[in-house]
């Protein structure tokens, strides 16, 4: 039989897993990760947070699911009310079309700035004058 554990996690605690593996949640509220924050709160079936960490995270009553469990559907709600709420003369639905329209472009953007960062600043007469100065 399995038994599901849940963590409770505190702003001490570390995920020890994910790109933020090492460091506690406080250090993640920090560099201003609470999207990630949220998307763990949901899509990981045994983990939660404290109550003042989810209020920070703003997850808020009627968002709360029960752990262990997950939810993916309140996530998306949640996510489009957020957009919504930081974007309001426009429609959310608007602007998360153009965010991911956006982030195609700045991709492209930097794979073409890349090939010519590798085309014009590493030439031997680039690298001898920056060596000189």
């Amino acid at each position: 039989m399995d038994v599901v554990k849940l963590r409770t996690l505190s702003r001490k605690s570390t995920l020890g897993f994910g790109q933020y593996a090492d460091i506690n949640i406080q250090q993640i509220l920090n560099i201003e990760k609470k999207a990630y924050l949220r998307w763990v709160y949901y899509n990981i079936e045994g983990i939660s947070f404290l109550p003042d960490i989810l209020e920070e995270i703003s997850i808020k009553d009627t968002y709360l699911i029960n752990k262990p469990g997950k939810n993916l559907e309140k996530h998306k709600e949640l996510k489009f009310n957020i957009l919504r709420y930081r974007y309001d003369k426009f429609g959310a639905d608007v602007i998360y079309r153009q965010r991911s329209h956006n982030r195609k472009r700045i991709k492209t953007n930097l794979i073409s700035s890349n090939k010519m960062r590798k085309k014009t600043y590493f030439k031997k007469s680039v690298l001898r004058s920056a060596n000189q100065k």
